[in-house]
């Protein structure tokens, strides 16, 4: 299984985060996937699993979901961009790259406050390829979430030179960070709730997708630090937010397992009205894919007997 995100930096410069970046002590490859194989009692364990989310602000309450990653090497950024314009929903962009889960990812710039995505905003690297870059000053840190070969998610402030020195894979434009080495982050506005969605990495390795539902029955949105909270009691030591608003979407095994927070009220945005339809359109998710075909000794043979059904792919 695979699955895509951010960026990574290091630097020297007086403002930037690289004394405190990647202090993540990464099981090895091989124990990564010992781990993910097998549990303590000897059983098949899942390569990606969700985890349900509750909670209560100033608001109300509020749901929503974290898709669990143990192998950070399963994940890749998707890019859908035609035209000049995002052309795909997350679920279209996962099923068309046969991954079995996918989230959202970067920031972008939009047509309307309620608009689908038109353009990137920042950074996209995939594959260690520069696809975009809409950055006029090279040398201007920009808040990333990033992914190194070493499948380290590095966030923060970062220029493009910093990434691609650091060895990043995978990368988009994100939010200010919310977690440093664990250590939580000031937040400059936490008095809107909305949909969200956010990624962070566990100390031993595990990638955290989270996707909060919004302006909907039952859950009408989290706040920032609701999200750095939950992250947080999840074992996140790294995290950063990603696109929200009408563009927070989850899929995962053939089901949209998070609502819009916007109704249809533009051609970009489709109306979600139960879990088999298509939502807003998007122009880069992180991709969550098992491989048909595993040919690794290392990741083992039971990683492709996983409980994950990409046959919807």
């Amino acid at each position: 299984m695979l699955i895509a995100l951010g960026f990574m930096v290091l630097t020297d410069a007086p403002n930037s985060l690289a004394s405190q970046i990647n202090k993540i002590n990464l099981p090895s490859s091989y124990q990564i996937s010992k781990n993910l194989s097998q549990g303590n009692d000897g059983q098949v364990k899942s390569a990606a699993y969700l985890l349900d989310i509750q909670g209560q602000n100033f608001v109300g309450q509020f749901t929503g979901k974290i898709m669990a990653v143990p192998d950070p090497s399963k994940i890749a950024v998707g890019f859908s961009l035609k035209n000049g314009k995002s052309d795909k929903t997350t679920s279209e962009m996962a099923k068309e790259s046969k991954a079995v889960g996918a989230i959202n990812a970067g920031t972008s710039n939009t047509n309307s406050v309620f608009g689908g995505a038109i353009s990137p905003a920042g950074y996209v690297i995939r594959d260690g390829k520069v696809l975009y870059d809409d950055f006029k000053e090279a040398n201007s840190p920009q808040d990333v979430a990033a992914l190194t070969d070493e499948g380290k998610l590095i966030v923060g402030r970062h220029t493009l030179a910093e990434l691609n020195k650091s060895g990043v894979k995978e990368a988009v434009s994100a939010g200010s960070a919310l977690i440093i080495n664990g250590t939580k982050q000031t937040l400059a506005d936490d008095s809107c709730v909305n949909s969200r969605t956010a990624i962070g990495q566990k100390a031993d390795g595990t990638v955290l997708m989270l996707v909060m539902n919004g302006r909907s029955k039952g859950s009408m949105g989290a706040t920032l630090k609701d999200v750095q909270n939950i992250l947080l009691e999840h074992g996140a030591v790294n995290a950063a937010p990603l696109d929200g608003g009408s563009l927070s979407s989850m899929y995962f095994q053939g089901n949209i397992l998070k609502m819009s927070a916007v109704p249809n009220i533009t051609k970009d945005c489709r109306h979600l009205t139960n879990m088999s339809q298509s939502h807003c359109v998007i122009l880069t998710g992180f991709l969550a894919y098992i491989p048909r075909h595993n040919s690794s000794a290392n990741r083992g043979s039971q990683i492709n007997k996983l409980l994950i059904n990409d046959s919807s792919a």
